[in-house]
């Protein structure tokens, strides 16, 4: 707060008090806080390390946050000044305490350093799994020393989740053995490109491999774009900023093009695919590996889900548990209290861990492919693609629509940028189109589903349970459950979104077969695309649910009562919004509607004594949520008055004689 001498009397005996206000809260929690933190962060030891790398953070002045964050939102150069210093200091702190690779990756995410993070997230992993030993040899060092700042040239100004409609050329020169790099038309502009509009050196650029005039469809090269001494653009480069945006300003988005941009023929990253000297071509690798940045970036997107949502719920249930209201009561009562905030915000801490755990899972499967693909076993290729073409689409929608609804759910002082959740949701949402939009990326775990119920792709993995040798058996099952008790049972929910997400999709195939002969395959395609969101959200969905029960057994016996709660609420939340689905596939009947919503309604209440708990176990700090209304103790009234002290607009009120803004004078 300010110093004494500088506040009114009003404020100086408004003070901040000392009391948390949450403690009471708190002390209803049916588990141990700490033991949940520990199993959402990994383990014990991963809880200790991310609070010591914030403490390295939150004591550095650097690193300060506080309602100056929010002052600096439309000041893109101030932002993206602020964010190379952060990253600078960053650099340091890893060199200081001599910092592992995972504690880099945790540091740098925590620091908020903007879009040259991408450097990291995207372009680096590139670099390090997808070329050759001698292109590793030449280009990493150079990658992660920063000597190089890379980006990843994927979308163009007309094309973007259509990777194979890309119309950037790279021309195969057989007399110089180079690549000519080109841009034929202002349609294939390089378009959105994180930390390409003013920081990147070099591009991995997505285009079409030509040779001898045959188009070898869409392959990766590394292309210096600018200078690495005067970081001028190199000469053909075309490249800037391509202005704001509704948020994530701090990233520079870029566009590039290219005017006949010659590079040697081994800038092209040929782990998956060679081009030789003589122009001759060939794969040792599947045409999919050529993806697998793509794949690990939706792993990521759906990895990262939980933690955002888990960060607007903690904000959001921290402010219900101590916002009061309740007309003409003596004595109000905290909003968390009423059934109707209840159903807003419960089930949205149940999708946070679904989400978390989902999330784990996902990043499991990519490290088994990744490391499997390492062996020359590209196996799992297919089902890892499909799975996270299908959970990016899904977790992605299911944590922005859930970050939107914790806003709303705080009123008025949810609209404000101090509450922390408009800029999380702005923050996020672009995570809906990025590495495909969340509807044509259905069409890809679609396009799998069908052939593992057709016979065509092995039924295994996340889609074992679509095997046609036991559909008949799965559909024909109908449940008798005639109790509350019942409904909540995990095999009532297990196979009610089995054997939903297996209905959707043999009904789909089963349409598409019947229509094969009087349809085109494009009309036939276009006229289920509808289905296929539909399918691929199914098969997400029962995905989630599994891994959400999954982890349960595997947790401490004094956590699994709570997490089974949460992991009931999930399903029934989410049957009730798909009932359709569920009561067409022939599991669930009528009877059982109002069964679910009584079921539902109980789990509010044994939930609310813990819902405080559950979400301070995603340990979310005060320096991490930077809101007002999230505070840890609670105290969102003084802080809210504090911070809008500190608005420019307030600056220098008393020696203007109570007029701070330009134009006040002169025009009114």
């Amino acid at each position: 707060s300010r110093d004494k001498s500088t506040q009114t009397p009003f404020e100086r005996e408004h003070t901040m008090s000392t009391v948390n206000l949450l403690d009471p809260e708190r002390r209803k929690a049916s588990f141990d806080v700490t033991q949940m933190a520990w199993k959402i962060a990994g383990s014990k030891a991963m809880f200790e390390r991310k609070r010591w790398l914030i403490s390295l953070l939150e004591n550095d002045p650097v690193f300060e946050r506080g309602p100056q964050e929010y002052f600096d939102l439309g000041d893109r150069k101030k932002v993206i000044y602020k964010n190379l210093k952060r990253l600078h200091r960053v650099q340091q702190l890893i060199k200081e305490h001599n910092l592992d690779l995972m504690e880099d990756r945790i540091i740098k995410w925590l620091a908020n350093i903007g879009g040259i993070s991408l450097h990291d997230e995207v372009f680096l992993p590139t670099v390090l799994n997808m070329t050759t030993p001698e292109q590793f040899d030449a280009w990493a060092p150079k990658a992660l020393n920063y000597e190089w700042i890379g980006c990843y040239a994927q979308t163009e100004i007309a094309h973007g989740s259509n990777v194979r409609g890309l119309l950037t050329t790279c021309t195969f020169l057989k007399d110089t053995d180079e690549i000519e790099v080109h841009t034929p038309c202002l349609e294939a502009t390089k378009w959105w490109p994180g930390a390409l509009g003013l920081l990147s050196t070099h591009a991995v650029v997505y285009a079409r491999l030509i040779v001898d005039g045959k188009d070898l469809g869409i392959h990766n090269f590394m292309v210096q774009i600018r200078n690495t001494d005067n970081h001028k653009p190199m000469p053909g480069i075309t490249v800037g900023d391509i202005g704001p945006k509704w948020s994530t300003n701090s990233n520079d988005n870029g566009f590039l093009a290219f005017d006949h941009v010659r590079i040697p023929r081994t800038n092209m990253l040929m782990k998956y695919a060679r081009l030789e000297r003589d122009g001759s071509y060939s794969r040792p690798g599947p045409s999919k590996g050529s993806y697998g940045t793509m794949t690990r970036i939706r792993a990521s997107i759906v990895g990262l889900a939980g933690h955002y949502v888990g960060s607007a719920v903690t904000i959001a249930v921290r402010y219900a548990a101590v916002r009061r209201q309740e007309p003409g009561a003596k004595e109000e009562r905290a909003i968390i209290d009423y059934t109707s905030q209840q159903s807003r915000l419960f089930p949205i801490i149940a999708a946070a861990y679904a989400l978390k755990f989902i999330g784990d899972a996902m990043f499991s499967e990519y490290f088994e492919l990744e490391a499997q693909s390492q062996k020359g076993d590209y196996s799992l290729a297919a089902v890892v693609h499909a799975t996270s073409c299908s959970l990016k689409s899904l977790c992605s929608t299911i944590a922005a629509d859930s970050i939107e609804e914790c806003r709303r759910s705080c009123g008025g002082h949810g609209f404000h940028q101090f509450s922390g959740l408009p800029e999380l949701y702005a923050s996020y949402f672009p995570n809906y189109t990025a590495e495909g939009d969340n509807w044509l990326l259905t069409q890809q775990s679609a396009r799998y589903l069908l052939k593992v119920i057709s016979g065509k792709a092995d039924a295994s993995g996340s889609a074992a349970y679509l095997n046609p040798l036991t559909k008949a058996s799965t559909l024909s099952q109908r449940s008798d459950a005639s109790s509350i008790d019942q409904v909540l049972e995990p095999a009532f929910i297990l196979q009610a979104f089995r054997q939903r997400s297996l209905f959707v999709v043999t009904q789909t195939a089963d349409e598409m077969a019947a229509s094969i002969h009087t349809a085109s395959p494009e009309e036939l395609w276009n006229n289920h695309l509808v289905d296929f969101y539909r399918l691929s959200n199914a098969h997400g969905l029962f995905s989630i649910v599994q891994k959400f029960f999954d982890n349960i057994e595997r947790s401490e016996a004094t956590l699994r009562p709570v997490l089974t709660r949460l992991f009931q609420l999930f399903a029934l939340t989410w049957i009730q919004k798909d009932m359709g689905d569920f009561l067409a596939c022939g599991f669930l009947s009528n009877q059982h509607i109002p069964l679910i919503i009584r079921a539902t309604r109980k789990l509010y209440a044994l939930i609310r004594p813990d819902a405080v708990a559950l979400v301070d176990a995603f340990d979310k700090s005060d320096f991490e949520l930077n809101s007002a209304l999230g505070r840890y103790d609670g105290r969102y009234v003084e802080t809210l008055y504090e911070w809008a002290q500190r608005e420019p607009l307030n600056q220098g009120l008393a020696t203007l004689g109570g007029v701070a803004i330009d134009g006040y004078t002169e025009f009114l």
